[in-house]
C-alpha cells in the first residue's frame, strides 16, 4: 500500500480548477490516495513490528499530509469560497436522498428491497471498499453501489443523519441542535 500511495501521489494532479471539477475529480481518483493510506496505516499496525516501518510511516504521514491534504485543502478552499450558495450541477444534494434512492427504488420495483448502510462520517473510500467486499460475496443474489453526494451543512451528524430521512420543510434549532423536518423532532433513535 505504501507503494500504492506512492505511485497514486506522484501521477495526480491536485489542481482544482472549479468546485465542480474538484467534487469530480475526488469522486473519479483523489479517493484512492485516502484508500492507500488508510490501508497501508492498518496493515503497519496490524504488523506490529512498529519499529521496522517507523521510517516509511513517518515518509508516507509526511507526504500525505504535507503533498495531499494541505495542497488539497487550500485549493478546495478557493473553489468553495467564490460560492454564493452550497450547491452542486453535478451531484444530488444529501436532502434528496430518501427520494431519489430509497422512494425511487421502492416505487419503481414490486416486492423489491432495499437496504440502506448509514454510517456517521463513513469516508468515500471506506464506502468502495465495503461496496467491493459486499458484491464479491454476496454472489448474483444482492448488487450494492457508492454514489456521491454533496453533504448538508453544517457538517455534523443531527443535520446529516437529519437530510437522509424523507420530508419537505427541513429547519434547525441551533440552541437544542435539533433539526425538525415537517415540524417533527429527528433528534433521538424514536423519532
Amino acid at each position: 500500500y505504501a507503494i500504492e500511495f506512492r505511485r497514486l501521489l506522484a501521477d495526480t494532479d491536485l489542481q482544482v480548477p472549479s468546485f465542480e471539477q474538484g467534487l469530480q475529480r475526488y469522486c473519479d481518483r483523489w479517493w484512492k490516495i485516502d484508500r492507500a493510506y488508510r490501508l497501508f496505516i492498518v496493515n503497519s499496525l496490524r504488523y506490529q513490528q512498529t519499529g521496522l516501518l517507523k521510517d516509511l510511516s513517518s515518509w508516507i504521514e509526511k507526504q500525505y499530509v504535507n503533498n495531499f491534504l494541505l495542497p488539497l485543502t487550500n485549493k478546495w478552499s478557493d473553489q468553495v469560497r467564490k460560492l454564493s450558495e452550497w450547491k452542486s450541477a453535478s451531484l444530488p444534494s444529501q436532502q434528496l436522498f430518501h427520494m431519489n434512492f430509497v422512494h425511487a427504488t421502492l416505487s419503481s420495483k414490486r416486492n423489491k428491497r432495499i437496504f440502506v448502510v448509514i454510517s456517521d462520517a463513513m469516508r468515500y473510500e471506506v464506502a468502495h471498499d465495503f461496496t467491493n467486499r459486499f458484491n464479491s460475496e454476496a454472489g448474483n443474489s444482492w448488487s450494492a453501489d457508492v454514489e456521491a453526494m454533496l453533504g448538508a451543512l453544517p457538517s455534523f451528524t443531527q443535520v446529516g443523519m437529519a437530510a437522509l430521512l424523507p420530508g419537505n420543510k427541513r429547519s434547525f434549532d441551533p440552541v437544542g441542535e435539533t433539526v425538525f423536518i415537517d415540524g417533527q423532532s429527528t433528534k433521538g433513535t424514536e423519532n
